[in-house]
């Protein structure tokens, strides 16, 4: 976080109506022994899957990335409990801590509202994307999203902070982060380099993770890259037969039922020997 980076809140362009708002929450500590679980509407914490989270949530635990509870005042309870309608397993996590209370903020959410508003946060909580994700750990000073990018801006790659329409991508540009990093973590910077100086040379608008993780392994797998040509060469070919190698590379899957990158690499392979030849 610096100086340069911060703005304002957004204006809403949109007219919104002030006097629609409902009761004002509250901020409140609350103690965990004072929480509720509402299992009409609530997922259960016996499944794998929830057992992993909390682990996670658990081991990890940090008042920085907690986030506050909502919760809203169970019926009929004396001492005064609270229904949590978002943050459950988190409230598990911080129990399972040591900690005898957390944030919350606290709503008033009678009968089905209470479901409702667990609906709402949910539905309109917007996922964070993986370009999100690998832009916020290199702000935090990650060192391999920091290498990632450096292999990027050596070849003039441009790692895209946000999605383009279809067709709105310029030459050299990419949103794979996904496939940088797997290329980073298992063939290194200097394959990783390789590869997308090649897709920059062939101008691919955008450069695409199934492009990435197929080219890479084609150039280290041995038993692929015999007799191929310069990577310049391989990148044009791929440019120039891309929907051709795609449609083929569907077929060896259906066929072989080898994985998806291997029979892209494959059909690349072929199609620049062919063309080669």
């Amino acid at each position: 976080m610096s100086a340069e980076t911060l703005r304002p809140i957004a204006d809403f362009p949109a007219p919104v109506d002030p006097s629609a708002l409902d009761a004002k929450a509250d901020l409140a500590w609350i103690e965990v022994e004072c929480l509720l679980v509402d299992e009409s509407y609530q997922r259960g914490t016996d499944e794998r899957a929830a057992q992993a989270l909390l682990q996670r949530i658990a081991s990890t635990f940090s008042w920085r990335r907690f986030g506050a509870l909502v919760v809203a005042p169970a019926p009929d309870q004396w001492p005064q409990k609270f229904v949590v309608i978002d943050g459950q397993h988190r409230a598990a996590a911080a129990k399972a801590r040591g900690i005898s209370a957390v944030p919350c903020v606290v709503i008033s959410a009678e009968g089905t509202e209470a479901p409702s508003a667990f609906s709402a946060i949910n539905r309109d909580r917007r996922a964070l994307t993986s370009l999100a994700l690998f832009h916020a750990s290199l702000a935090a000073g990650d060192a391999d999203s920091i290498a990632i990018r450096a292999t990027a801006d050596e070849v003039g790659v441009t790692i895209l902070r946000s999605m383009r329409l279809p067709g709105h991508a310029k030459p050299g540009e990419t949103a794979a982060v996904g496939a940088l990093r797997r290329v980073m973590t298992e063939r290194g910077a200097g394959v990783l380099a390789r590869v997308l100086r090649a897709l920059r040379g062939a101008e691919f608008a955008p450069i695409s993770g199934v492009q990435i993780l197929a080219l890479a392994e084609l150039l280290c797998a041995e038993e692929l890259n015999t007799d191929l040509p310069a990577d310049a060469e391989v990148a044009r070919c791929m440019r120039d037969n891309w929907p051709a190698i795609v449609d083929a590379a569907m077929l060896l899957r259906l066929d072989s039922d080898q994985p998806k990158t291997r029979c892209t690499a494959i059909e690349i392979g072929r199609a620049c020997r062919g063309a080669d030849s």
